[in-house]
């Protein structure tokens, strides 16, 4: 147990020297801003981080054929499919003045590069207009005020994905599903009829695909728990034991029967679930494309239902989106505005949703039109199925998005400390976003 304590300090601890290294990148650029050669490249150069992005010809068709007049525009869309990777390529690209015109962020931390970018012009996107067509989280994130409260939006999303339960319904009644109460009972019943069976694919990150937004999911289960930073002590314990329950050996859902296993083929908890060792899982919907490749469900038992909360009733559930930002530095703001309008256009997010149908429209005119559209041509599962209005769509804060990600896993790894292991890392977390964002107290140790 002290060896994986000793692990989890080193890899915070390598983190710490690596954004203090991105910390000295900035200084050094702040402080040669004034020198710096103006980027006057003629390409329209747009950076994005999807991780299902297989072709970015039919943007870019389609945006030509909206404005001819750019149709021998050099226009580059370089796609990231690793969010860190991404970030640390965008601070280096802003120091050595190779930024992108356009790129994207998260909407699950305080962002990095807001200094970097330019606000939305009212005469391409009013804000009126924005509050009417887009769902309202997206508003209360984008949409701040001035010192003398004029209202601006910062930036604008295309698509957004939540938490969603599948369930093979040859086993699983919705009805059980309601709440994390009826949840633990179906649990139950089907750890007695299915005795090697993990009824709910879930616990750590080694086997299991985005275990620290999951373990996120469970903290804004309690009350305006929207940020890292509002958790309190009583609702860190409450939603480490929920989470953790499903994986203690002695619990009836007990993954750590098939951890070893899994760990040692590289399989993920899809397997489990798509050759119906396990019954449940918690996925954004376009993992399903992992269900399919691993496995085989019959079209008519594969179901999603919204993840649990503890009672019935309008309760949080986690949003995940990438927003584009204008780089303020771009020699490019006149195709930048028309390409905004582009995205603003319900013509061009039908192209994008043709596409990636697993991904949910931010634009709200789009949901009547696509709402029977499949997020997979196996599966008679539809986008509609993703909208619940008794829940109420949330971001959480992160603070620091690539640091939190990949150290939570580590935490949920700890189990016999886990509160220990939290709190630690709750600190330190903190300490490390005000030496990045803020530079301050950058001379004190988070240790």
């Amino acid at each position: 147990m002290e060896l994986n304590r000793n692990k989890l300090v080193f890899f915070i601890i390598s983190w710490v020297i690596v954004f203090i290294i991105i910390i000295l990148i900035f200084i050094w650029w702040g402080s040669n801003k004034n020198k710096t050669k103006i980027n006057t490249q003629s390409d329209f150069v747009i950076w994005t981080c999807f991780p299902d992005l297989k072709s970015t010809s039919d943007i870019l068709e389609s945006f030509k054929k909206a404005y001819p007049r750019y149709s021998s525009k050099s226009i580059k869309i370089e796609n990231f499919t690793d969010y860190e990777t991404y970030t640390y390529a965008l601070a280096s690209s802003f120091s050595s003045s190779t930024w992108p015109d356009v790129f994207v962020l998260n909407n699950n931390e305080t962002p990095a590069f807001s200094d970097m970018s330019l606000w939305i012009s009212p005469d391409v996107i009013k804000v009126w207009d924005f509050r009417k067509n887009y769902k309202t989280v997206f508003s209360d994130d984008l949409i701040l005020k001035t010192e003398d409260g004029l209202e601006f939006l910062l930036w604008v999303p295309v698509w957004y994905e939540v938490l969603w339960l599948f369930y093979n319904k040859r086993y699983v009644r919705a009805s059980e599903l309601k709440t994390i109460s009826s949840l633990n009972s179906a649990i139950n019943r089907l750890k007695t009829t299915n005795k090697s069976s993990v009824p709910l694919a879930i616990w750590n990150w080694t086997t299991v695909a985005f275990s620290e937004d999951i373990a996120t999911q469970f903290m804004i289960l309690e009350d305006n728990a929207n940020s890292f930073e509002k958790l309190t002590n009583t609702q860190i314990k409450t939603w480490l034991w929920a989470y953790l329950n499903y994986w203690y050996k002695d619990s009836n859902n007990d993954f750590n029967s098939k951890y070893s296993n899994l760990k040692d083929r590289d399989e993920k908890s899809s397997y489990l679930f798509a050759n119906s060792d396990s019954f449940m899982i918690i996925w954004y919907p376009r993992l399903i494309n992992d269900i399919e490749k691993n496995g085989w469900i019959p079209v008519n038992f594969l179901f999603v239902e919204p993840f649990p909360h503890y009672v019935p009733g309008k309760w949080n559930t986690l949003v995940n989106y990438n927003y584009f930002v204008l780089n303020k530095n771009s020699p490019n703001l006149t195709i930048w505005n028309d390409f905004l309008r582009f995205l603003f256009s319900s013509e061009w997010q039908k192209v994008f949703l043709k596409s990636y149908p697993f991904y949910l429209p931010a634009y709200l005119p789009l949901e009547w039109d696509i709402d029977n559209m499949k997020i997979h041509g196996k599966y008679n599962i539809s986008i509609w199925d993703f909208y619940d209005n008794s829940y109420e769509l949330t971001s959480f804060n992160k603070w620091i998005k690539n640091i939190y990600d990949r150290n939570m896993p580590l935490i949920l790894d700890l189990w016999e400390n886990y509160y220990n292991s939290f709190e630690n890392f709750s600190r330190k977390l903190n300490c490390m976003t005000k030496k990045v964002l803020n530079f301050t107290n950058i001379s004190n140790s988070c240790e």
